[in-house]
């Protein structure tokens, strides 16, 4: 008679603790990094809008240098008018300064119109907003975020676009990439040289690599640099990070 096993098998997973933690450090990983990512956005945004306020200003620079560049040109078509009828130039002159007049004012009326589209579209927007008492335009999870409920961050955000210079003591340093990397840093000018690879997080398409501040001293002056692995190659400079 073969032999059997009566009742139910029970399989509980906590038994396989490394497995559980590992699932639980991957999950964290991934929480840290879309927050990360989060803050990488409204930094972003932050950046285009004072961009934005620097072109506006740059861009009415240069309507005055358009409007007298179109004004010259007024007046060097008028003088070949002049030129023409008292017999003193052919009609060609004519046309070519009538042909520079005609694209210095194109330039000015394109400029005028571009700035005058992004003012307009501000100034509704503050007015939608005054009239509704809150900010037409704002990102909800940003207000949330960082104005209604902040919630402190545990992590300084390092990235190309943003090369943060200091970071405070007790933070988690996390550089972030575009690609896959080694970071090679010290604290000590180059005394002992370490070597961390990035963690590629798919869902995000970014690396990133971290670094607890807490272990290291004040005052101290995080250096390092990338080789990127699938260019082989290495960054060629050094960036620094002062720990205070």
């Amino acid at each position: 008679m073969a032999d059997s096993q009566v009742g139910p098998r029970i399989t509980w997973a906590a038994l396989d603790l490394g497995r559980v933690q590992a699932r639980i450090k991957a999950a964290d990983a991934r929480a840290e990094a879309s927050l990360a990512f989060y803050e990488r956005t409204v930094l972003a945004a932050l950046e285009e809008t004072e961009d934005a306020l620097v072109d506006f200003g740059h861009e009415q620079t240069r309507q005055q240098f358009l409007q007298a560049s179109a004004q010259a040109s007024q007046q060097a078509a008028n003088l070949a008018h002049q030129r023409y009828e008292g017999g003193a130039a052919d009609f060609l002159s004519v046309l070519d300064a009538e042909r520079t007049l005609l694209e210095a004012q194109d330039r000015l009326a394109a400029s005028q119109t571009g700035t005058a589209t992004a003012f307009v579209a501000e100034y509704v927007s503050l007015v939608r907003s005054r009239h509704d008492g809150v900010c037409f335009d704002r990102v909800e999870p940003a207000f949330q975020r960082y104005v209604a409920n902040p919630v402190q961050s545990r992590h300084e955000i390092w990235s190309l676009r943003h090369p943060l210079r200091r970071a405070s003591r007790g933070k988690i340093l996390r550089i972030i990439l575009a690609a896959e990397a080694t970071i090679v840093w010290s604290t000590d000018d180059w005394a002992r040289t370490n070597r961390s690879d990035t963690t590629h997080e798919s869902g995000l398409k970014l690396c990133f690599a971290d670094f607890p501040t807490a272990e290291w001293p004040a005052g101290s002056v995080f250096t390092f640099t990338c080789f990127w692995k699938r260019d082989h190659r290495w960054e060629g400079r050094n960036w620094q990070v002062s720990v205070l």
